[in-house]
């Protein structure tokens, strides 16, 4: 069953008040500490967004990204005690080795080049992203996903974002929280998607019991 936590950010009075919903997963009392978080996902594909309009008769787009979300969900979790690291700084070994042959401008040599291949967390399959975060002392991973709703008045509509922290230990929920926003009241998506952001992260700090959780965070 979810539980709802209310927040309304500074400015927000002609706005619906965003609701988080957050619920406790099987792992809840393991309390991960150190975790690695995956890069933000959108869920569908790209998404084309608005550009706040300089010239009322034009209206420019431009493909959304989930930047404000990924630095805003972290540090909220550091603000709160985990130790968080980001997935895109750690690139792991494949095992396959290539070679290049390149035969020099004058004369017949040939002289060959190998590599290493090596990927980020994100392109490995699971259990391989696992065993590496294991191996390097993590016992979490988060989550997070960003979605678009339809176009409604020239945005997209409503927007969520989902945080999901999963504990490596026994590969099962610690908790999820989602949160949405209708745009249709923000003429700006970084606005809203920061909004959205925010208000996942707030109902990870007070829904069922959690702020005690990071209080006492060591």
């Amino acid at each position: 069953m979810f539980s709802a936590a209310l927040l309304c950010l500074a400015g927000c009075v002609e706005m619906p008040t965003p609701v988080a919903y957050v619920k406790r997963g099987p792992a809840f009392a393991a309390h991960p500490r150190r975790i690695i978080a995956m890069p933000s996902v959108i869920v569908g594909g790209p998404v084309m967004i608005p550009i706040p309009k300089s010239n009322p008769n034009i209206q420019l787009y431009r493909e959304a990204d989930t930047l404000l979300v990924d630095q805003l969900v972290r540090m909220v979790l550091e603000f709160g005690g985990f130790i968080v690291a980001n997935a895109e700084d750690i690139k792991v070994s494949t095992g396959h080795t290539s070679e290049t042959i390149n035969r020099a401008e004058t004369g017949d040599a040939e002289v060959a080049t190998a590599q290493t291949g090596k990927a980020f967390l994100s392109q490995l399959d699971p259990a391989r992203r696992d065993d590496v975060l294991h191996s390097l002392g993590f016992d979490g991973v988060l989550f997070t996903t960003t979605s678009f709703g339809p176009l409604k008045y020239g945005f997209p509509n409503p927007l969520t974002v989902e945080a999901t922290l999963v504990d490596l230990r026994t590969g099962t929920s610690v908790w999820t929280s989602r949160c949405s926003v209708e745009t249709e009241h923000i003429p700006n998506m970084d606005w809203a998607q920061h909004r959205a952001a925010r208000c996942t992260m707030a109902g990870v700090l007070v829904a069922e019991g959690l702020e005690q959780v990071i209080r006492e965070a060591p």
